[in-house]
């Protein structure tokens, strides 16, 4: 907003009169720098940078076939000009745990976030992350991803079979593949409730079954979790099993 002429006059004048010898364009210059270098203080113009740099915010692994575990290093640095102190790191599931040496990391100090993943009986793709909570104003939350691959033991298609009440008594068929690098070999199966019929038929292709399921009945709701029996044993079978219905 500029001043009215007269004023503007006035004022300028009062100002020439204690500046005699600095021309008009010198003048101006010298009463807006101290409001720059204020501007430039205060962070005015200046952009937001993250203290902690990380070299990967995202680690990717495929696992061996009965791998248990996996772990992962997301590396950091200090880069800027004030200490940072880690307040806080957590997970998105209760596979996976956050370790880390220290909380409080200088200017040129670097340190190491290490993820632990649990396979248990998870197969697939895991998308597992940590979130990383600090008193750095720029950056205060940081997420870290850590994907893994499973290798696939064993594949049902389908995993449920279900006749209705009343329906005409059917056999049905579960196709079973075994992963060949497994090494494993389907030597039985076995049922929990003696409602159904099950038996077992080997593929033409390494690691191939069918599984054929039968109702003794279907008058009466029945239901049954139908188990493999594999050659060598394995301790984990959570996830060799299926289920027949009737409903």
């Amino acid at each position: 907003m500029s001043l009215h002429p007269k004023l503007e006059s006035t004022n300028l004048a009062k100002i020439n009169r204690s500046f005699p010898m600095i021309s008009r364009p010198q003048l101006i210059s010298r009463l807006l720098l101290p409001l720059a270098l204020a501007a430039g203080v205060f962070g005015v113009s200046q952009p937001l940078v993250a203290q902690l740099k990380w070299e990967e915010t995202t680690i990717r692994q495929e696992l061996e076939l009965g791998q248990e575990s996996a772990e992962a290093e997301f590396r950091f640095e200090n880069s800027g000009k004030y200490p940072v102190v880690i307040r806080d790191t957590s997970s998105s599931c209760g596979c996976t745990t956050a370790k880390l040496e220290r909380t409080t990391y200088y200017p040129g100090d670097k340190g190491v976030i290490l993820a632990h993943f649990d396979v248990g009986d998870r197969t697939g793709t895991r998308r597992n992350t940590v979130r990383v909570v600090t008193d750095d104003p720029n950056n205060p939350s940081t997420q870290l991803t850590f994907s893994v691959e499973i290798p696939t033991l064993i594949e049902f298609s389908p995993r449920l079979v279900f006749w209705r009440k009343g329906e005409e008594i059917t056999k049905k068929t579960i196709q079973v593949q075994v992963n060949p690098a497994s090494g494993l070999e389907l030597a039985g199966v076995e049922a929990d409730r003696e409602g159904f019929e099950v038996e077992l038929a080997k593929g033409e292709k390494t690691g191939e079954y069918a599984i054929h399921v039968t109702p003794q009945s279907t008058k009466m709701p029945e239901r049954a979790i139908i188990s493999l029996q594999t050659e060598p044993e394995v301790e984990n079978r959570r996830n060799f099993s299926f289920y027949a219905y009737v409903r």
